[in-house]
C-alpha cells in the first residue's frame, strides 16, 4: 500500500501558552469537522445504482485513432489473473468484442 500525507505532521502537544501552535490545532479540528460534513452531506446525496460494472476498471471508453470519435464499451472478463498485466474482454456499444490492456506511456 501506498500512502502519501496531504500535510505535514501536525503535532497535538503544544504549548498553551503559545497561541500560534494552539489556534493551529484548532483550525485543524475545525477544518475537519467542516470536511467531514461536506463528505457526509456529499455521500447521503450520492445516486449509486449497483451494476456489474463496478468490480472493473473505471474507464469505460476511449478516443478511434481513425476518426477521433468516443467508444464506449463495457467489460466483460479479466483475461488474466497475473496483477501485473491487467489485461480485460469489453464489447463495444457496437457489439464488437476488444480486448483491453493498460500500459504506461
Amino acid at each position: 500500500m501506498v500512502t502519501q500525507p496531504l500535510t505535514e505532521p501536525i503535532p497535538l502537544t503544544v504549548d498553551i501558552r503559545r497561541k500560534d501552535q494552539v489556534n493551529r490545532v484548532a483550525r485543524f479540528f475545525q477544518a475537519l469537522q467542516i470536511a467531514f460534513g461536506h463528505l457526509s452531506k456529499f455521500y447521503q446525496e450520492l445516486d449509486i445504482t449497483p451494476t456489474e460494472q463496478r468490480y472493473f476498471p473505471y474507464l469505460q471508453q476511449f478516443r478511434g485513432i481513425a476518426n477521433n470519435n468516443t467508444i464506449n464499451f463495457t467489460y466483460i472478463e479479466k483475461l488474466t489473473d497475473d496483477p501485473a498485466r491487467t489485461i480485460w474482454k469489453a464489447k463495444t456499444t457496437n457489439d464488437d468484442v476488444i480486448v483491453v490492456k493498460f500500459v504506461t506511456e
